[in-house]
């Protein structure tokens, strides 16, 4: 329903600004579709290397629902620059409406993705073995060096 919405009001605001031709209509939808077929793919690539299993999370068809609300903001965007407020009202609607819309996907992120990668013990398991706990040690180690990074960073600024 976005995407349809996003395509019209894209071609509206090209015949205001009186560049519109009946192409114009295609190309955003094809464009936006690509995008969100692009987007689609990446996250299946990303939860295919991750081993991140299907058991319990989102489908196929709610993944593109969840990519279709980056349209939202996009058409909010796109009203504020057809009521011309100005450059610094327009990137602070853009910006507004992209952290919006990444708090809400991320929110969600618990609820979609039940993260059960491979390296997790089985149930079978009484306790985790050393090996099953390196990669949390490891990761544990990169965001501590990361953080003292980022701070030493800010104490030199």
């Amino acid at each position: 329903m976005a995407l349809v919405t996003y395509m019209l009001l894209f071609s509206f605001a090209r015949g205001l600004q009186s560049r519109f031709k009946p192409e114009v209509l295609g190309e955003s939808l094809s464009k936006a579709f690509a995008v969100v077929m692009l987007e689609f793919i990446v996250i299946k690539l990303g939860c295919y290397f991750l081993d991140v299993r299907d058991s319990g999370g989102a489908s196929g068809v709610e993944l593109l629902a969840y990519g279709g609300y980056k349209f939202v903001g996009i058409i909010v965007t796109i009203i504020a620059g057809m009521l011309d407020f100005g450059m610094v009202v327009n990137w602070a609607v853009f910006f507004y409406t992209f952290c919006a819309n990444a708090f809400f996907l991320v929110s969600l992120v618990p609820n979609v993705a039940k993260l059960t990668p491979s390296f997790a013990p089985s149930s079978t398991c009484s306790s985790p073995t050393p090996m099953h706990l390196a990669p949390a040690l490891l990761q544990r180690s990169r965001i501590a060096n990361a953080r003292s990074a980022f701070s030493s960073c800010l104490l030199s600024l």
